[in-house]
């Protein structure tokens, strides 16, 4: 079940462009991500099963302007037809220590999906969501990369 804990992030990472005014922009950006605390395994009474509350972290590389911020990622998922279903959240942050807060949500074999909760400096009152799709990943599941694309607006 490892590998499908993994997979729970990989949907959800890489969500954001940098440099932001206040306003709408485009999120374009690649996510490199690694498994750092593997969940815990629990089985459901009708004998489905969920990794609970792994962990991973990761680089955010923004496809424009070429910055980047650190991206830790907690979550749970279980295996269905066609791919993976689950829920997190992530915390990204900035080299001035700005937090980005975004919650996603897994729907099997479809992107993953982002919405932004919040954040602190430039990023305090900020909102926004989009997609995520894993583009490659290792084949023990404990690191991957995914781009995101979607609308990010900081006040």
């Amino acid at each position: 079940m490892k590998t499908i804990y993994s997979i729970v992030v990989l949907a959800t990472a890489g969500l954001w462009s940098f440099g932001l005014a206040a306003d709408t922009r485009d999120v374009s950006n690649t996510t490199y991500m690694v498994t750092y605390r593997d969940g815990e395994q629990i089985t459901t009474p009708n004998g489905n099963e969920i990794a609970v509350g792994g962990q991973s972290h990761g680089s955010v590389q923004d496809e424009v302007t070429g910055e980047s911020m650190s991206q830790w990622c907690t979550g749970e998922s279980w295996q269905v037809e066609g791919g993976l279903m689950g829920a997190g959240y992530c915390t990204l942050v900035a080299d001035d220590g700005d937090a980005l807060w975004v919650s996603y949500v897994l729907h099997g074999a479809d992107p993953g999906t982002w919405t932004v909760m919040g954040g602190t400096g430039q990023y305090a009152g900020a909102s926004g969501s989009g997609t995520t799709t894993v583009v490659s990943q290792r084949g023990d599941g404990e690191a991957w990369t995914s781009k995101s694309t979607g609308k990010l607006t900081t006040k």
